[in-house]
């Protein structure tokens, strides 16, 4: 049987990456990213934004937390993740997340504002 867990995201950081180290010492990064799809047609066409979390190790980590901002555009390949964990209430709560295998950069980071 074939299983295929693979996931391509081409789009825009919603915020400024957040790196932070595992108790191990690896560092890690999660990034937001925004990709955009568009309902409708004429005067009824709207666009309908999704948000994807992405979580980037080790050099992938370290070269978004150095070099990208919020509006940064990124090309992401990974696979999906669910994670879950208990509220405050004790109930179940469920997140996907992209591991990324490949991450690239597709804004000019010389030209990149920052607005922060």
């Amino acid at each position: 049987m074939l299983n295929i867990n693979k996931m391509t995201i081409a789009g825009s950081l919603g915020a400024d990456p957040e790196l932070r180290n595992t108790q191990g010492g690896k560092e890690v990064c999660t990034i937001r990213v925004a990709t955009n799809d568009y309902h409708g047609s004429g005067d009824n066409r709207e666009q309908v934004t999704e948000w994807h979390t992405v979580v980037l190790w080790d050099q992938f980590a370290r070269f978004a937390s150095e070099h990208l901002r919020k509006g940064a555009n990124v090309y992401v390949e990974g696979r999906v993740q669910t994670r879950k964990w208990k509220d405050k209430e004790g109930k179940d709560q469920y997140s996907k997340e992209v591991i990324a295998d490949e991450f690239q950069a597709i804004t000019r980071i010389g030209k990149q504002e920052n607005k922060g």
